[in-house]
């Protein structure tokens, strides 16, 4: 029950951190903004920093202690679901940060934003 209460958080947390980087997307200045160029476009040098960002380890045993009634089925498809909607989190995080700040995207998103957005602080909270 308690990884579910903390499982819950996290997703909320996710939820307001990729709603608050899309909607003050759009009021960034755009002085602050970046420019689109070929080798952004590309894979390039930077790739395996990449993927070693969206890289996460499931506690595998903890989820699979914590189904009510555990078979591998179950497992499987607590699994697959979250592993899914973690792409789908990180796609949308990924993309807002890209289309708004372009060649000038920081490894955390959140650090684009200024350090006088409300919205922003709560988010990085």
């Amino acid at each position: 029950m308690q990884l579910a209460k903390a499982s819950a958080l996290a997703l909320i947390s996710m939820l307001i951190i990729i709603l608050t980087v899309v909607i003050q997307g759009f009021r960034v200045p755009a002085e602050t903004r970046g420019e689109f160029s070929t080798p952004l476009l590309t894979v390039n040098n930077g790739v395996v920093q990449a993927i070693g960002v969206i890289s996460f380890d499931h506690n595998s045993l903890l989820i699979y202690g914590s189904l009510k009634k555990p078979t591998i089925d179950r497992f499987s498809r607590v699994t697959h679901y979250s592993t899914g909607i973690s792409m789908v989190a990180c796609m949308a995080m990924a993309l807002a940060g890209f289309l708004t700040f372009r060649d000038k995207t920081k490894g955390n998103v959140l650090n684009n934003f200024p350090t006088d957005n409300v919205m922003v602080n709560i988010a990085r909270l």
